[in-house]
């Protein structure tokens, strides 16, 4: 099992900016508006991935994700005041390399259908 942290910030944030301020994220990948990614497609906003935790039962990975999203309250607070919209997704790795694959739950903020935590989502 695998949490991952996503977030898409607006164009008008400059997420490498962003990202000096905020060096707590340990951020495994960025990519920034105009950025041609996979399937050839062109990011329209710049964001990052992170991995939140991995391993153990699903159960254990929900406390420690929730755990250390709190830790990362200042952080994601920030990207929530300046309009990111913020996803956690939890998924399986399989093989040696720990790919992760498609399916899983995801959990989002910032959309104005749900509520203002991660917990309420």
């Amino acid at each position: 099992m695998i949490s991952v942290l996503r977030v898409s910030l607006p164009g008008d944030v400059d997420i490498d900016d962003f990202l000096r301020t905020h060096s707590e994220l340990h951020v495994e990948s960025v990519r920034r508006a105009g950025d041609v990614g996979r399937l050839v497609r062109v990011a329209d906003t710049s964001g990052f991935n992170a991995t939140i935790a991995s391993g153990g039962r699903f159960s254990d990975l929900l406390v420690r994700t929730i755990a250390l999203l709190e830790r990362m309250q200042p952080a994601l607070g920030y990207a929530r005041s300046v309009g990111a919209i913020l996803e956690v997704d939890f998924g399986l790795e399989v093989g040696s390399r720990g790919t992760e694959t498609g399916a899983g739950n995801r959990i989002r903020t910032g959309d104005p259908q749900l509520g203002n935590s991660f917990r309420e989502a």
